[in-house]
């Protein structure tokens, strides 16, 4: 079941989970990040829907980010476990990014 308490959408097409306790500083970044390689989707194709991000914290600073980009009715998946939130966010966008221009 999804916390509809623990969804951040940034606009129509970009839904966040688990990034509530992230630091305001932090997500200035990471909603750019997000943005800019959102943009670039619906650049690439015009058939672009939605794209879900879902970060799961573990203990100390680990955790595991699974990403979800619907493009023309088919869903592309990316995930990764790590201890960098920025460097994992741009590992899953760019995993993402070449599984939606094959």
């Amino acid at each position: 079941m999804v916390d509809i308490e623990n969804v951040m959408k940034l606009g129509d097409s970009i839904e966040l989970f688990g990034f509530n306790a992230t630091d305001s500083k932090s997500m200035v970044i990471l909603k750019k990040m997000i943005g800019n390689y959102t943009r670039g989707f619906t650049d690439k194709s015009t058939t672009f829907e939605k794209l879900i991000l879902s970060l799961d914290m573990k203990d100390n600073s680990d955790f595991e980010l699974k990403g979800e980009a619907f493009d023309n009715g088919q869903s592309h998946v990316s995930s990764i476990q790590g201890n960098n939130l920025f460097v994992g966010v741009g590992d899953v966008l760019k995993g993402l990014e070449s599984s939606l221009i094959k």
